[in-house]
């Protein structure tokens, strides 16, 4: 059950990091004034990969367990 939840909350940290690059890609933040367009780029599109990644980590960790679990049952 611990571990469900947990992979529930990865699943909602990959959707944090996907907004943080769509924030680095569209938000105006001062911050980011001295950056060019490519060091934009990078930087947003590695932060959306990243939490994509995540995303499907977390969501393979909860289709292997639900085929488990089905497993079990089934015995």
């Amino acid at each position: 059950m611990f571990s469900k939840i947990v992979s529930y909350f990865e699943a909602l940290m990959s959707f944090v990091y996907i907004a943080a690059g769509l924030a680095v890609l569209f938000g105006n933040m001062p911050f980011l004034d001295k950056l060019g367009n490519a060091e934009i780029y990078l930087l947003s599109g590695g932060l959306f990969a990243y939490g994509t990644y995540r995303f499907y980590r977390s969501y393979k960790k909860l289709k292997d367990n639900r085929e488990e679990n089905s497993d079990e049952q089934a015995q």
